[in-house]
């Protein structure tokens, strides 16, 4: 049996509970904290029953997960030795629940490639398999409880059990391949979005979307992957915690940058259109009747102000606001306009 080091478990407990406590705090910020940007429940009061739903389920989820790491870290703390230690049921119970966070943050990112794609039976057979495959961490989860969770299982022997080692491995392994599928798979779709003719806004808010679904997706592959390569490396020497703690955090924090950054990018594309002055009438030259028009005043966005250059500085633009059509019943054919 490999020797187990008590300061080296504790040292890395520690670690991955602070990284873990200081994400879960950006969540709660995130959701909670009135006055900031990114105040979910405040921001998106129209978004679906469901999602709320599903928003607050994984964070009460995360919120069980932090408080079992720090119970584990007290364990640790306790110890006098690894003699006679073993495993808390804390550890057990934290690793279900982490993957169940896991899974439905994967799942989201699947269901958004499924809207921005095509319907076809090859995308939806290749979205099933990812599911199915992501799914996988739940069932290796449910059996590390059913196995670990009843047995007073000694720290040393779970640490060095080639089924335990072997189920962390396989799961995590999961949890990188299905990030970096999604990762890659937005990728292939910002390229093929180049080649569709859409609105610029539709199109850039779409190309914003894919942008940070890539880059919130290869962080947790990325730590996924360091996760499961430290415990394949060296499973006794518990460097792994600092990466596996903070890892349902991190998902969740991934889920709520993507639905609190999505105002951001719609406020770069929207101007509001307030008139500040009305004109009575202009006459028409063809028609001698009389259109509305309005002054709209557009801000300027610049990306950087040089020096000495004003930052409230505007142009106005000059916008007919009313359409001209022909009445079915108007036996005079006369045209009649009508404000929009």
């Amino acid at each position: 049996m490999a020797s187990l080091n008590l300061t080296q478990l504790f040292i890395g407990n520690m670690v991955g509970a602070a990284l873990d406590s200081a994400l879960w705090g950006a969540g709660c910020m995130q959701l909670y904290v009135p006055g900031t940007p990114f105040f979910y429940f405040v921001n998106y009061r129209t978004d679906h029953w469901a999602l709320k739903l599903l928003v607050m389920a994984l964070w009460l989820t995360n919120t069980a997960i932090t408080a079992l790491t720090f119970a584990t870290v007290f364990l640790t703390i306790t110890s006098q030795s690894l003699e006679g230690l073993v495993l808390p049921s804390s550890v057990v119970i934290r690793t279900l629940l982490s993957n169940v966070i896991a899974v439905a943050v994967q799942f989201y990112f699947l269901r958004r490639i499924y809207h921005f794609s095509t319907k076809g039976w090859i995308i939806v057979t290749c979205l099933a398999l990812a599911g199915v495959i992501s799914s996988y961490q739940l069932v290796c989860g449910s059996l590390y409880t059913v196995w670990a969770l009843p047995k007073n299982v000694p720290i040393a022997v779970s640490l060095t059990s080639s089924r335990d080692v072997s189920m962390e491995i396989s799961c995590r392994a999961v949890s990188s391949f299905v990030d970096t599928l999604i990762a890659a798979w937005m990728t292939t779709l910002l390229l093929l979005k180049r080649h569709i003719r859409l609105l610029p806004r539709s199109s850039e808010l779409i190309h914003n979307l894919l942008i940070l679904t890539i880059n919130t997706g290869l962080w947790t592959a990325i730590i996924a992957l360091v996760d499961f390569s430290l415990v394949a490396w060296r499973p006794t020497g518990v460097v792994y915690a600092v990466f596996e703690y903070p890892l349902a955090s991190l998902y969740f924090n991934t889920l709520l940058a993507n639905l609190n950054i999505r105002k951001h990018f719609r406020r770069g594309q929207i101007v509001d259109l307030k008139p500040i002055a009305q004109s009575g009438s202009s006459s028409s030259g063809t028609s001698g009747r009389s259109i509305g028009t309005g002054e709209i005043p557009l801000a300027r966005m610049p990306h950087r102000t040089a020096l000495g250059q004003s930052e409230d500085s505007s142009f106005a633009i000059r916008i007919d606001r009313s359409m001209a059509v022909r009445s079915d019943d108007d036996s005079s054919h006369e045209l009649k306009d009508v404000k929009v």
